[in-house]
């Protein structure tokens, strides 16, 4: 037990002396050595090596005491980390990745994010073998190093090639800039103590500005073209994304299981926010979408309900991306931004794509008068700030603000309602107006309650 902090008292484990003594209400303890390096076992000899230890302590103030003392911990642990770093030269760059992502401490991310995440990562440690190839372990990565590589990022980098000036490297924008640097912090920070790294390099890097081109809305005559000038599973793609302001891969991966036509309502929940939240959004069914979806024939209502486009976005998601981008393109519609793009100096913009139907929803919403708490209730809200405020909506108030967006595929499914029966021609029935039919002329009074039945079921679409 320690009695006087400048002082210190003698402690003996096995045959060996060690000495505690306390710094600013830190107890240290220091084995006891003599002067050829060897532990010290005598107790006189322990006394005689504690006094000279000790004895500036006890004559000095205060200050110089905690300031000696201070040094001398300082030097203990720096000796102490120099072993350790000894004992253990660190982690290869190479090797980081594995390590990271077999690390019980690292965010619960999605294989998509891990895979976006691992290329940022090779691009550092291929950028590091070019720039550094001595220097390959993950603890030689200092704050200049770091440094240095957000400055590689931020450059345009030339060569001249037959005269010419030609960019092999272009500057990196600015929300693409912050997002690498973010990913080299976390896989620092959770291979700190693996890896033997004090200090997070990436820490000190400032963010930047991001200027976030986002996805304008198309107008409604705009919406019009794209709808009637698409066809087959396509043209449902699309009414899918401007009636239920879906994502792209939710409208493509969309299940019949999550459709109720009953109620009138698709209940999904967002790919983007399954991991965090897992709750689905209430998006009301207009009579437009409606109409699409009862052309399925009830027994075929049963796994995707768009299922050529899931199995060609499970693929290759950007894929689709680019064949309903060249859609646009075709319709006449300008998708890249003005001055970017082939022919500039700045790469290409995208300023309409799919998601461009998710702001037009929202936009026809408000230009509907919705109040924008139920806007946001129906497309699924982010911001769990936010979301709180919207989890009293009522279907009611949902299905008023979906109902009044515009009926654009009007040219197509409105028809003139025949004077007389003998005046509906049968290529005119949908499957389900022939099947009804087909009840009440079979129809008997015995079989009355059973066809009744069916026409219920029919006429609601189940």
């Amino acid at each position: 037990m320690i009695t006087k902090h400048r002082t210190g008292c003698l402690v003996k484990r096995g045959r060996i002396y060690y000495l505690r003594y306390m710094v600013q209400g830190r107890i240290v303890c220091q084995s006891l050595k003599d002067e050829e390096g060897n532990p010290v076992t005598s107790k006189e000899a322990a006394e005689t090596i504690r006094t000279r230890i000790m004895s500036p302590l006890t004559v000095a103030d205060r200050e110089t005491a905690i300031r000696t003392t201070t040094h001398r911990l300082d030097d203990t642990i720096k000796a102490r980390e120099d072993t350790e770093k000894e004992e253990d030269p660190g982690m290869p760059l190479d090797e980081a990745w594995d390590a990271y992502v077999s690390s019980v401490n690292r965010p619960d991310s999605g294989p998509r994010t891990l895979e976006g995440y691992e290329a940022q990562w090779r691009q550092f440690v291929k950028w590091m073998h070019q720039t550094h190839p001595s220097l390959s372990q993950l603890i030689h990565v200092s704050s200049r190093i770091a440094e240095e590589y957000a400055g590689y990022m931020l450059k345009e980098i030339r060569e001249e090639r037959d005269g010419q000036s030609v960019i092999v490297k272009r500057s990196f924008t600015m929300n693409t800039y912050n997002k690498h640097i973010r990913v080299l912090e976390l896989v620092f920070r959770v291979l700190a103590k693996k890896t033997g790294v004090v200090t997070n390099p990436w820490t000190e890097i400032t963010r930047k500005t991001e200027n976030k081109a986002s996805r304008r809305e198309l107008t409604v005559e705009e919406l019009n073209t794209i709808c009637n000038k698409a066809k087959g599973e396509l043209q449902a793609l699309l009414v899918v994304g401007i009636y239920t302001g879906l994502r792209l891969g939710d409208c493509c991966t969309l299940r019949w299981s999550e459709v109720d036509l009953v109620r009138r309502i698709i209940l999904r929940v967002a790919n983007k926010t399954a991991r965090r939240k897992g709750a689905p959004v209430h998006i009301p069914i207009h009579p437009t979408l409606l109409a699409f979806l009862n052309q399925t024939p009830v027994g075929k209502r049963n796994g995707f309900v768009l299922p050529a486009f899931a199995e060609k976005y499970r693929n290759d998601d950007s894929a689709v991306a680019k064949e309903i981008r060249r859609f646009l393109i075709n319709c006449g519609i300008q998708v890249h931004k003005d001055d970017t793009g082939k022919g500039t100096a700045t790469r290409a913009v995208v300023e309409v794509g799919f998601h461009s139907l998710r702001h037009s929803f929202v936009s026809l919403c408000r230009q509907a008068n919705a109040p924008l708490a139920v806007v946001e209730a129906i497309v699924g809200h982010s911001n769990p700030a936010m979301t709180r405020h919207y989890t009293h909506i009522s279907e009611t108030a949902a299905a008023g603000a979906v109902a009044a967006l515009p009926t654009l595929l009007e040219s197509k499914t409105k028809k003139a309602i025949p004077a007389h029966a003998s005046d509906i021609k049968r290529e005119d029935l949908s499957p389900r107006d022939a099947e009804m039919i087909a009840v009440i002329k079979q129809s008997t009074v015995k079989t009355w309650e059973k066809d009744c039945e069916r026409l219920l079921q029919l006429l609601l679409g189940v």
